[in-house]
């Protein structure tokens, strides 16, 4: 009989959970509570905590929506986070484990967000060999664009001229706690298609308060005027840049490039990957050609970001009869 132990997560495991994430080979600050129960109102927590006896191997964020489960909601990838002894045979053995659990609660279907291996203390994707034996199907994938600091792609020429046009201006980069008044211009500047920020101004202060050392704000000023910004999540030895925007002004003079031009030399040498993120819409569907020749301007090439769905009943099989033959 496996030794495996499933939990439900509560409220009084933030501590255990957090501290768990901090330790692990694959898991970052967002995965910590603090971090994902800001918008907890939102979703329906499912979250897994998976012992061995006492000792705690693994949790999985999870949120239900009737009789399926996701990696969580709030989050852009939430797969298995596990500790640095885990192995092969043992992550099968937790798989099978979760998902009798997960049928055990009236559950059917598990729509599984894997965790770039660019996230990675060390090579962590027994998630994804578990998967195949489960039986589960590739259903999205996207595309973002990664630096990677020990062979940097040179710079496109058309970057080259803008970066050389943006020191014509005295344009002073600076890390700022501004986020309201920066808010405004990102919302200004998103809202012309349609969309929002996906946090509020109020939840982007409130979370880089919760992690001081991991959530920065950078802004370009020209006079005193703000000219375009990026906000960073440093995510151990990958920094990863979102919620880009530049005013008017800041198109002319070249203002973005010069503070991406500035964080890709300041973290070279202290991060492993500098990530600007997705650069795909319609769940993969469809890419955004002017926006991905932008990142690949700056030397940033490809990695995917996969979503999984399988049949719990069927992974339950499946897992239960690989396991028979070894």
């Amino acid at each position: 009989m496996s030794k495996i132990r499933i939990v439900e997560y509560s409220p009084e495991a933030a501590t255990e959970w957090s501290s768990f994430v901090q330790s692990s080979r694959n898991g970052m600050f967002l995965f910590e509570r603090d971090f994902m129960d800001y918008h907890s109102d939102r979703f329906a927590d499912f979250s897994l905590m998976i012992y061995e006896g006492t000792r705690l191997l693994a949790v999985l964020p999870l949120n239900r929506v009737g009789s399926e489960v996701y990696s969580h909601g709030g989050l852009t990838f939430g797969g298995m986070v596990f500790e640095n002894k885990m192995s092969s045979s043992k992550m099968i053995e937790v798989f099978l484990e979760v998902s009798s659990f997960l049928l055990s609660k009236g559950l059917d279907k598990l729509t599984y967000k894997a965790i770039p291996h660019i996230y990675h203390s060390m090579p962590s994707q027994e998630d994804l060999y578990c998967l195949t034996l489960m039986g589960a199907n590739l259903v999205r994938r996207e595309l973002s664009s990664v630096i990677d600091y020990r062979d940097v792609a040179s710079m496109s020429t058309n970057r080259k001229r803008i970066l050389k046009k943006s020191h014509k201006y005295p344009i002073e980069v600076v890390k700022s706690q501004s986020f309201e008044r920066y808010w405004l211009l990102l919302e200004s500047v998103v809202s012309k298609y349609g969309v929002r920020p996906t946090h509020t101004h109020d939840e982007i202060k409130l979370l880089a308060a919760r992690f001081p050392n991991s959530i920065h704000l950078y802004e370009a000023e020209l006079d005193g005027e703000l000219q375009a910004g990026v906000v960073v999540f440093d995510n151990k030895h990958v920094v990863h840049t979102q919620y880009l925007a530049t005013s008017e002004s800041g198109k002319e003079n070249g203002a973005l490039d010069l503070i991406l031009s500035k964080l890709i030399s300041e973290y070279q040498g202290e991060r492993r990957y500098f990530s600007f993120g997705i650069s795909t819409e319609n769940a993969g569907q469809y890419l955004n050609m002017g926006l991905v020749r932008q990142k690949e301007g700056f030397g940033a090439r490809t990695i995917v970001h996969d979503t999984y769905e399988v049949s719990l009943d069927t992974a339950k099989l499946k897992l239960e009869a690989f396991s028979e033959q070894v």
